[in-house]
């Protein structure tokens, strides 16, 4: 299977074609789009880990289709996939976490800054190198200039170098960075803590995220209040913070 699923609270998705690192050609791209999608409109699953599978996340474009491309109807059609990816991953009310061992490259890269999360292996490495190719990260660059600092983009994509996971976690694009050993253990704590949580609150607040990374604040402060203030009146709020407030033996009254 191109595309690997598993269901459940924290459902898995995995890239699943090793022999290439991974590369995303349209079969890939597509199916990878139509499970981010079935995962969310699943109401069991509340957290969302993907990953690529052997030794590498993936190394972005399949270079061989992107080559044999006819024209540029068809070449535009195979980026619109990379960004339809993207779309879904940021439209899905489940936080997404990516994982990322060995090489994450061009729009693979772009899959990662989708994501809500990202951790990586110490070992990781980054690249965006389509300018090599005379071409550019024109598309996930929409989703990496909300994600990065901007003058780290800009000399990755400029350049074509690659990046470590150090650098691209101080840059921005990574939450955290952990050794091979430990990488699995972590995202596993991290997602289940999330799948704790209210996926109202989850889904409201991802979205309300998103929204914010590009506009500015005070545009949306009306909005986020009103959409608080719902969520502090629904019953699963209620019911979690009564519940608290019963483990704290905090009183109202005493604040």
């Amino acid at each position: 299977m191109p595309i690997e699923v598993t269901t459940g609270p924290i459902a898995r998705i995995q890239i699943d074609r090793p022999s290439r690192k991974n590369a995303l050609d349209s079969t890939h791209l597509q199916d990878l789009r139509a499970a981010v999608v079935a995962i969310s409109r699943d109401q069991n699953a509340r957290v969302v880990v993907l990953s690529g599978a052997g030794e590498h996340f993936s190394a972005g474009a399949d270079l061989g289709e992107v080559a044999a491309l006819p024209d540029q109807v068809q070449a535009q059609r195979y980026f619109s996939e990379v960004a339809q990816v993207m779309a879904a991953i940021r439209q899905a009310p489940q936080p997404v976490v990516a994982v990322v061992r060995g090489w994450c490259l061009a729009g693979a890269v772009g899959l990662v800054g989708a994501a809500d999360i990202a951790y990586a292996a110490d070992s990781a490495r980054f690249g965006l190198p389509e300018v090599g190719l005379g071409l550019f990260p024109m598309v996930i660059s929409s989703v990496l200039i909300r994600q990065m600092a901007w003058r780290a983009l800009s000399e990755m994509a400029l350049t074509g170098r690659p990046q470590s996971a150090a650098a691209m976690q101080e840059a921005g694009l990574l939450t955290g960075v952990w050794p091979e050993s430990d990488l699995d253990g972590q995202v596993a704590e991290v997602a289940q803590v999330m799948a704790g949580h209210s996926m109202e609150a989850l889904a409201a607040g991802k979205a309300a995220l998103w929204r914010l990374a590009s506009r500015h604040w005070q545009e949306d402060v009306e909005l986020l209040t009103a959409e608080v203030s719902a969520l502090a009146q629904g019953p699963e709020a209620k019911r979690r913070i009564a519940a608290f407030l019963h483990r704290s033996d905090v009183r109202p009254e005493a604040r």
